[in-house]
């Protein structure tokens, strides 16, 4: 594409000369630096020693060339190859004309641009020589660039709009191992991290650490009660952190209790809490804070949920939320009433979300409902405009029930079991109508989006290969164990009587087996649910859903070693977890009429005993069985 004759008229004109004589014997293509030198003694003999019309014009050319060819080479990154010039000022007009905006290809600077192509990133310096377009930036060293110079991350020209995605995760660079922090070393010089996922924080004058996250106050975490200032020195080491931190033993006598106010404290006794404000008066810990009225609270006054310092490590112990009186009485019902007054929801799992500047609404997800596939956007049925879907207030909390479903399922990201996921999760059917649920992943970490109990994320586990039982089944014993790890780490299972674990493809209704589960309650219980005749191990719990009490899945973790020695290289995780929870003493009671697993006998999805269905591999398969079992 040529250059403008308006917006780059000397470039145009020697684009324009290079063009029409890249035909000519006379005329050389510029390849590298030694070549340039050449046809710059060339040039000058030509240009300056000729008389006639035609040699001058080749000297011309030649010169024009020459200046095409040093122009590239000032321009390109240390390490790029030499490229033709022509090809060069292709390049140039498309980047520069069509958009005249930078990308963020490495070796792309934006200084002269100021303004980046890809949505969510800024033209940032790093001198007065260099600038890339980034998602953000902090003065300081970049623990992903090539050497440890600061950046002075001064911004050029406005963000471009959207969330940015990298194309690749971000890696280390090496000389970070040598040069940046470690856990526990003062990081006020280095303003870098050894570790993955930290960041250097300032405490005060004297001191900076690394660490994951800082909130100003307070910090459970330090060996002192003395508050972090947390400005932010440097950027963060790219990763997620490995380490888990444990509370400092003054946080016990000095930090606030559940329930206790804590603005004088900001901090807070019990594990995964933090101090939040809700005016200049209150402050409570709690796992999350949304502004706008808490629907558990005594009053509908709206918390401002500012922050007080920094949270408890070690995971949170959820527990049934009591509704206050007045949410029946002052929230919105869901769907039909506006709710963009009053901010809150009548009805447990509901969130108030708003569509435009007149207009929210109580949803369970801000995604617009689909009776036969995983819901889409929500769009605003007048203007066709997708909604903001901001959310307003605190998710109202569901009542639980007895017994207390811990409903999980195991998936990857990049293959239709996502699909299913987002299905039932959008829906708030199959484990998200459990009490409490989670998912777990070996992919890296990510957001599912809302459920009944609000932002979804994946629960991370390591990944190990998968061979061919004895019985021809996937050989998972080793990923699972790493699974109820993972399972065991998370905490949640502690909440609730039973923890229920079903595979993406199985249809789980909650209530339908709350009733099968009643009688095998209060007490060391798995649940047998396939007796076909002549298996070679007897009845089994199949994997399609599990079924493990509380004190169950203790018995394993409290002797998860045994287990691991037994024999288990050519098993199926099913059987192997049934042999090892019978090797622990656990009750194995049966329940054939509990899932309808074509896996075992046949899956019919009439059957109004059974509480799960399996197996089902597409959401259209999934939502058919779903609907028939239900009606």
């Amino acid at each position: 594409k040529p250059f403008s004759s308006k917006g780059f008229p000397r470039l145009h004109a020697l684009q324009q000369t290079v063009r029409a004589t890249m035909g000519r014997s006379d005329v050389k293509d510029v390849a590298g630096p030694e070549e340039a030198e050449s046809l710059l003694l060339s040039a000058r003999e030509i240009a300056v020693g000729s008389r006639g019309r035609r040699l001058r014009t080749a000297g011309l050319l030649v010169v024009g060339l020459l200046a095409v060819a040093v122009l590239m080479l000032m321009l390109r990154r240390p390490g790029d190859a030499v490229r033709h010039p022509v090809a060069e000022l292709d390049g140039m007009a498309e980047k520069e004309e069509k958009n005249k905006c930078s990308g963020t290809h490495p070796g792309e600077s934006c200084l002269h641009t100021k303004c980046c192509t890809q949505p969510g990133t800024q033209c940032f310096t790093k001198d007065s020589k260099w600038a890339i377009c980034r998602a953000a930036c902090r003065p300081g060293p970049d623990p992903t660039d090539m050497n440890n110079q600061t950046w002075e991350c001064k911004a050029l020209g406005p963000r471009k709009a959207g969330h940015y995605s990298p194309p690749s995760p971000p890696v280390m660079a090496p000389w970070v191992a040598k040069t940046c922090s470690g856990p526990g070393e003062n990081c006020t010089e280095t303003r870098c991290c050894k570790d993955a996922g930290n960041a250097c924080f300032k405490k005060d004058a004297k001191w900076s650490s690394c660490k994951p996250s800082c909130t100003p106050g307070p910090d459970p975490v330090d060996t002192s009660s003395s508050p972090w200032e947390c400005k932010q020195l440097g950027m963060r080491s790219p990763g997620w952190p490995r380490n888990a931190p444990k509370a400092a033993p003054w946080v016990a006598k000095k930090c606030s209790k559940d329930g206790e106010d804590c603005s004088k404290t900001r901090c807070c006794t019990e594990a995964g809490m933090q101090c939040f404000r809700k005016n200049s008066h209150t402050a409570k810990c709690l796992v999350g804070c949304h502004p706008g009225p808490h629907t558990d609270d005594k009053n509908s006054h709206p918390w401002n949920c500012t922050a007080l310092g920094g949270r408890t490590p070690g995971t949170p112990t959820p527990h049934p939320v009591k509704v206050a009186p007045w949410v029946k009485k002052e929230c919105t019902k869901s769907n039909t009433e506006n709710c963009l007054k009053t901010q809150c929801c009548k009805e447990g799992g509901m969130q108030c979300y708003q569509g435009n500047k007149n207009w929210a609404s109580c949803l369970p997800s801000c995604t617009q409902w689909k009776q036969w596939s995983v819901n889409g956007k929500m769009v605003d049925a007048k203007t066709k405009k997708p909604w903001m879907c901001k959310k307003l207030g605190p998710r109202t909390p569901r009542a639980w029930h007895s017994p207390s479903l811990f409903c999980i399922s195991v998936f990857r990201l990049n293959n239709e079991e996502a699909n299913l996921m987002r299905n039932a999760l959008g829906k708030g059917i199959g484990i998200f109508a459990c009490d409490n649920y989670a998912v777990f992943s070996s992919d890296p970490n990510s957001d599912l989006g809302d459920g009944p109990l609000g932002e979804l994320r994946t629960v991370h586990f390591t990944a190990v290969p998968v061979g061919i039982s004895k019985d021809g089944t996937a050989a998972n014993t080793g990923l699972f164990m790493n699974v109820w790890e993972a399972v065991r780490w998370d905490g949640r299972y502690r909440t609730c009587d039973w923890t229920i674990k079903a595979d993406p493809d199985a249809v789980l209704l909650p209530d339908r087996l709350r009733t099968h589960l009643k009688p095998h309650s209060g007490h060391s219980a798995f649940i047998l649910t396939c007796g076909k005749a002549g298996m070679p191990d007897g009845p089994m719990m199949f994997g399609s859903v599990e079924a493990l009490s509380r004190m169950a899945l203790d018995s394993y973790f409290n002797s998860e070693s045994t287990c691991r020695n037994m024999p288990w290289g050519a098993w199926g995780e099913d059987l192997w977890l049934g042999n090892c929870l019978k090797n622990l003493g656990v009750s194995a009671e049966a329940d054939f009429n509990l899932v309808s697993d074509g896996v075992c006998l046949y899956r019919n999805c009439a059957d109004k005993n059974a509480a799960a269905f399996h197996p089902l591999k597409s959401v259209h398969e999934w939502l058919s069985c779903y609907w028939g079992a239900t009606r």
